[in-house]
């Protein structure tokens, strides 16, 4: 068994402002899908790409933003995470992967998550019947570091709503079988192992998927997003966090280090209200992508398989256009997102950027001023209202997870 580094320096796993790959920026940013290279065989592990991220794997604490695409399958290949446990979120492809407690394929509209620390493999799931375009599979991956993806704690929801613990699908034990000699004329297994944000890799003779039984809890698993039960609210928009799947708690009692939200199709029924998310300041970061369908709120070109990006404490919010449209409807219910499939990942603290993401990404929709963005700021709104969110300060008589910033005129300028 031989062992090697290889260079992959567009994957990274510390996020500290001493990194000079990463930029912590008040600015929005908007990319287009990521697709892989037409000429090149791209595997899962090569088409990684990190958008950003916070805190440092070997500090055991914070998350990257990732986004993949791909194009070829992991022929004798395996890749184990040692920096943190992984959640995939498929846009385009469905995803066979092959773990060592088990087989899963994973479609767009679903999500798995893959532990640190459990070997696995990717290919694409041909179509049937079969194209004769490329088959490709492109994402997003959420990465968490020195904690694990629980379901949030309904508190006064009761046993019922968001997401279901009896939903969520374990792989059942599979296992290969190569026996000494039979494999000579094949290549040697490559594992590929990634620690602190490096890839490393080694050789082996015999197949890495040989576990013939498992327990615990420390395992792969899938969840169908269709199966998620939407809350409603009878006056005022609920916050994000109200359309959590997962969250992965943080050290800070009652704080999650990031939430895992989706949206679609639901009622909507708030009564003598704006329907729509005004124009507020959030203290966490969101981050959105889209799975499919078409998103109408906002004037930046976010479309299925791309991603924004909102630093936290920076104003934004729906179009004028939208606001016009929400403001003068009926509010009879009605549901709302037909068709669509989003989701966000709402991180608890700001996120730097990679150089990368700022500057090679082979879609990037534009950057938002800053200054340009606080001198309108300051020229449109009138009135700000302020309230404090999930962070346990007992001076504060309430509490709430958004901040937000109300106004008369909601013109997106990004």
């Amino acid at each position: 068994m031989g062992g090697s580094c290889i260079t992959h320096d567009q994957i990274e796993a510390s996020f500290l402002p001493t990194n000079p790959n990463i930029g912590f920026i008040p600015a929005t940013h908007t990319w287009g899908p990521l697709k892989p290279p037409l000429n090149t065989t791209t595997t899962f592990v090569q088409g990684l790409k990190t958008i950003g991220g916070n805190g440092d794997a070997t500090l055991r604490e914070g998350v990257a933003v990732h986004q993949y695409a791909f194009n070829a399958d992991m022929h004798r290949q395996a890749f184990v995470n040692h920096d943190g446990d992984m959640l995939l979120v498929p846009q385009h492809g469905i995803l066979d992967i092959k773990t060592e407690l088990g087989n899963l394929r994973v479609r767009p509209g679903m999500v798995t998550v893959l532990p640190a620390g459990i070997r696995y493999s990717i290919g694409i799931v041909p179509d049937e019947p079969a194209s004769l375009t490329p088959i490709t599979a492109a994402g997003y991956a959420l990465e968490v570091f020195g904690t694990r993806f629980v379901l949030p704690e309904l508190g006064v929801l009761g046993a019922n709503g968001l997401a279901h613990i009896r939903d969520f699908e374990y792989p059942v034990a599979a296992f290969d079988l190569e026996y000494p000699g039979d494999n000579t004329h094949l290549p040697p297994w490559e594992i590929t192992l990634k620690l602190s944000g490096r890839l490393f890799s080694y050789t082996q003779p015999h197949t890495p998927f040989d576990v013939v039984a498992w327990h615990g809890k420390h395992a792969p698993f899938r969840y169908d997003l269709s199966r998620f039960h939407h809350i409603v609210a009878n006056t005022d928009q609920l916050d994000p966090t109200a359309f959590c799947v997962l969250t992965a708690p943080s050290k800070w009692p009652g704080v999650s280090q990031v939430d895992f939200c989706i949206f679609s199709e639901k009622w909507s029924v708030a009564r003598d209200t704006l329907r729509i998310p005004y124009y507020h300041r959030t203290m966490a970061t969101e981050l959105v992508g889209i799975i499919k369908g078409d998103y109408k709120g906002t004037v930046r070109a976010l479309e299925a398989g791309g991603l924004s990006f909102e630093q936290a404490y920076m104003p934004h919010g729906e179009s004028y256009e939208t606001y016009v449209r929400d403001s003068e409807g009926e509010r009879e219910p009605v549901k709302v997102m037909k068709d669509f499939l989003g989701f966000m990942f709402h991180v608890s603290a700001n996120v730097g950027l990679t150089g990368w993401a700022r500057e090679k990404h082979p879609n990037i929709r534009g950057l938002f001023s800053l200054f340009l963005f606080c001198l309108l700021f300051a020229f449109f709104f009138s009135w700000i209202h302020i309230t404090f969110p999930l962070y346990p300060l007992s001076h504060i008589p309430f509490s709430s997870k958004k901040s937000t910033v109300a106004c008369a005129r909601t013109d997106d300028i990004s």
